[in-house]
């Protein structure tokens, strides 16, 4: 048997690796060793996740939520814990708790927003659960949603047996238009150009001018001591149209998810 040279073996192993996209997960670090950034890879995906917002390619999504009786608002501000509660070869969770202030500098201590992000190896998604717990004592009419943009101008959906796209209006009072699409399988938000994000949620999806958002059920709830408001979200970046959304729906329909398990 003849044996492979050590520089061929070297340039063959260094060829296969070309082809494997990154998988896993990185953490950047302040001076005082914080994490302020998380990178997850997934299928050629690059998903960095910070405490104000998730950024994939160019797309952002934001957290908001608001004590309705107080009429406080609430951001995410920084992260308190990251923590891998889950490291295996084809799959990784990462357990998040944020901060949240009210947009005027001052942390919010009676709420804390729980958030697990999980990636699959061989499949391009994030998904992510969040939980957002009360802590006060008082009850709290508590409401929120999760943004997501990048300037969209159309959105996909499946409406019975067909797939309808559908103008964002960008004229005209927010105030009077109607903002609510309802829950649907999947969206397919886009500019017209042929790629965009692909959403799959089983919660209520709603939209503004140039962006759409994900509200929990219901959409608001008297809250006491412990109780959370959840939400899960599953996106993508997608070219080729609402294609890819459609069939990643199809794949997934029949996962049952743990997320909400940490």
């Amino acid at each position: 048997m003849r044996k492979i040279p050590f520089i061929l073996l070297i340039i063959l192993i260094s060829f296969l690796s070309i082809g494997e996209e990154k998988f896993g997960y990185e953490f950047t670090k302040g001076r005082k060793g914080e994490i302020f950034k998380i990178t997850l890879y997934a299928e050629g995906v690059k998903y960095d996740i910070i405490p104000t917002a998730i950024k994939v390619e160019n797309y952002l999504l934001y957290f908001a939520a608001e004590n309705l009786k107080e009429k406080k608002s609430m951001l995410m501000d920084d992260f308190k814990e990251v923590k891998v509660v889950r490291d295996e070869e084809n799959k990784k969770d990462i357990l998040t708790l944020i901060y949240l202030h009210d947009g005027k500098g001052h942390r919010i201590n009676d709420y804390i927003l729980q958030v697990t992000f999980e990636i699959w190896k061989g499949y391009p998604f994030l998904a992510f659960y969040s939980k957002l717990k009360y802590m006060g004592d008082k009850k709290a009419k508590t409401a929120l949603n999760w943004g997501i943009g990048d300037h969209f101008k159309y959105y996909t959906i499946p409406k019975g047996r067909k797939v309808k796209t559908f103008k964002l209006q960008s004229k005209g009072r927010f105030s009077k238009r109607k903002t609510k699409i309802g829950k649907v399988a999947w969206v397919y938000a886009h500019s017209g150009k042929g790629y965009g994000l692909g959403i799959i949620t089983p919660w209520l999806v709603g939209k503004g001018e140039d962006f759409l958002f994900v509200n929990p059920v219901p959409q608001v709830k008297y809250l006491k001591k412990g109780d959370t408001m959840d939400v899960f979200i599953l996106i993508f970046p997608v070219k080729g149209g609402y294609k890819p959304v459609q069939t990643m729906f199809e794949k997934l329909r029949k996962v049952s998810w743990d997320l909400d398990r940490w």
